[in-house]
């Protein structure tokens, strides 16, 4: 059936008459410039990311060729996704994990410029040791990804006292003994970029996540204080804080939600949040919610009362997620 220009036409004029008959001249005014602003902010929109692609894809080529980066939890999940993604832009990549498979296996799988080391990181005296080793074997790190984690996913009354420290030890605790044992190098040489690995957990809780929740809540705390520090004394060093949602490792296996949290909020792939993060390297960006959706959630946890956001957390599915979590406290971020 072809283009009937008759019938285009006479729908065009309607149009218009309605346009003339119904609106009065101020309003139509208004409607003009508001569709005018709107088309303005979408080119100027689409102009900006088109630079921040062409930006990232130039400095893809050099910025981190040679630069020695330690990521922690980096022998499995979004751990191992930065490693080939780091090695693929010929950085020298240190992993430290406390799966010594795991290490091994990355081991032959990016073959060279790559070391590895196994550390407990609940254990502060084994962080400095094996981070004295890194400095006399590789080198000073350029970029420290802070990216292990552990969830216990239990009610609080059902979750052990050991089980609360190690949570605390990987995900809040450890950051801050990395963090105590490379900056000094980092100031040293004028130069660093600190990544930690937050969540969007740190920003909103939820039920059955009190110990993650508050060890999230955490990293991001300290990461603002780390960065405003080192602000206040000039320093050129970069801190930057990635908060993702739901990620395909397994972490969170079994957690459960409405359709449409599913569809507002859907599970992020390992390879695109470590495309993200080295993106946010390169770019210094300094706070990262992954995805657009969350920067809403973050206004929203600070601007509405605690009653609408425990409304919300409800409808979305934060009161009951995790009564199916079947994940364990071992497995990394």
């Amino acid at each position: 059936m072809g283009w009937d220009w008759k019938t285009a036409a006479q729908q065009a004029t309607t149009a218009e008459r309605w346009w003339r008959t119904t609106l009065a001249p101020a309003t139509r005014w208004w409607v003009q410039l508001v569709l005018v602003l709107a088309l303005v902010g979408l080119a100027l929109v689409g102009l900006a990311m088109l630079l921040r692609w062409v930006r990232v894809r130039w400095r893809m080529r050099t910025q981190l060729k040679g630069r020695v980066v330690l990521v922690t939890g980096g022998a499995n999940g979004l751990g191992r996704q930065l490693a080939r993604q780091l090695h693929a832009l010929d950085a020298i990549v240190v992993l430290w994990d406390i799966d010594g498979d795991a290490l091994r296996s990355a081991e032959e799988e990016l073959k060279e410029r790559v070391h590895t080391y196994l550390v407990d990181l609940t254990n502060r005296r084994s962080i400095y040791e094996v981070a004295k080793e890194v400095m006399k074997d590789v080198g000073p790190p350029d970029v420290l990804i802070n990216n292990a984690g552990v969830v216990s996913g239990k009610p609080i009354l059902e979750t052990t006292d050991d089980e609360v420290l190690q949570t605390m030890a990987v995900n809040a605790l450890a950051p801050f003994w990395t963090v105590k044992a490379f900056l000094p190098s980092m100031k040293e040489r004028k130069s660093g970029h600190i990544v930690n690995i937050g969540s969007v957990l740190g920003i909103f809780g939820g039920a059955q996540l009190t110990d993650y929740s508050a060890s999230k809540f955490a990293v991001f705390g300290f990461t603002e204080c780390l960065r405003m520090e080192l602000k206040s004394e000039g320093s050129p060093i970069c801190t930057t804080l990635i908060c993702p949602f739901h990620i395909d490792t397994g972490m969170f296996a079994g957690v459960t939600v409405p359709w449409y949290s599913r569809i507002l909020f859907p599970v992020l792939k390992q390879g695109w949040v470590a495309r993200k993060v080295v993106e946010a390297i390169l770019m210094r960006d300094e706070v990262v919610l992954l995805r657009y959706q969350f920067w809403l959630v973050f206004l929203l946890r600070v601007l509405v009362p605690p009653w609408l956001v425990d409304r919300l957390g409800r409808v979305l599915g934060s009161y009951y997620g995790m009564k199916s979590f079947v994940g364990h406290a071992k497995k990394r971020t």
